[in-house]
């Protein structure tokens, strides 16, 4: 069940279609949260709690919705574990393949849930 995400990687192609860049918004979290020694004490920071309400859930995000996820967030990533767990989630949307050509060959129903306005982590032009 793809969840407000581009079929497509996050290609030159992509992007001229109005997709995002993670990179430049991205890469310095991972740096933030690689580690040699262990974080017992790491508990994930606001600005990534914002950035997952305001961009992963675009315009129509209220107040009650961003509290909700910023507790979750602050929940499910906390000490050594939820560290590296959030670092390979976010490796994972920096370095994630595509769907996109592989589309053709899925036989099963889909459910694809997709933001139509202000969703920066999608790209709702791919027709499937």
């Amino acid at each position: 069940m793809p969840l407000g995400t581009s079929m497509d990687y996050e290609s030159a192609d992509s992007r001229t279609k109005g997709c995002w860049d993670p990179a430049p918004i991205l890469k310095p979290f991972v740096e933030k949260w690689t580690s040699t020694i262990e974080t017992p004490d790491f508990v994930i920071d606001d600005v990534w709690c914002g950035m997952v309400g305001s961009l992963g859930f675009g315009g129509g995000v209220t107040t009650e919705m961003v509290e909700f996820w910023k507790n979750a967030l602050k929940d499910i990533y906390k000490g050594e574990e939820g560290r590296k767990k959030v670092r390979m989630a976010v490796i994972c949307l920096l370095s994630r393949d595509g769907l996109l050509l592989r589309l053709g060959g899925i036989k099963c129903p889909i459910y694809w849930l997709q933001a139509s306005l202000g969703n920066c982590f999608s790209c709702s032009h791919i027709p499937l």
